[in-house]
């Protein structure tokens, strides 16, 4: 992780269920040009490792109003984008982490549609709106099966 990626951690809100909550907003800097959003899924176990990091910016076609993202660990075998994924499959997912950054005045949802904690795969889709530019990063905790 870089060391800007420090400032883009600003609040945490642990939730359970599928459905994934954002908690407070807050500006990034005095400019409010940007506004991070936290999500969590599962909580931190006692020997559970980071398994699973990526980061990625995405901007939309200028016909689309907000921004789809689909999510997914173990990333399939012939996806190309750069990960750092440890024995992929191999691991019980224990806490799912996602920091969002968007234009200030952004709102965001994310969703676990397939998989999720306690098991070995996941699928978060992320929808946000009011955005040109969304990026997003993404930490998954998890314990060898």
């Amino acid at each position: 992780m870089s060391v800007t990626f420090n400032f883009f951690i600003v609040a945490i809100l642990a939730l359970t269920a599928t459905s994934l909550s954002a908690s407070e907003r807050e500006p990034l800097s005095s400019s409010d040009a940007t506004t991070v959003e936290h999500f969590i899924l599962g909580s931190t176990v006692d020997g559970a490792v980071p398994i699973y990091q990526f980061q990625e910016t995405v901007t939309p076609n200028i016909d689309q109003n907000e921004i789809i993202v689909n999510i997914q660990y173990p990333k399939s075998t012939d996806d190309t984008a750069v990960s750092d994924s440890t024995d992929a499959g191999d691991q019980l997912i224990t806490k799912v982490s996602l920091y969002l950054e968007g234009d200030a005045g952004f709102t965001s949802q994310a969703y676990a549609t397939a998989g999720g904690i306690g098991e070995r795969s996941i699928t978060v889709q992320v929808v946000a709106t009011n955005t040109e530019t969304l990026r997003y990063i993404v930490i998954i905790d998890g314990l060898k099966a």
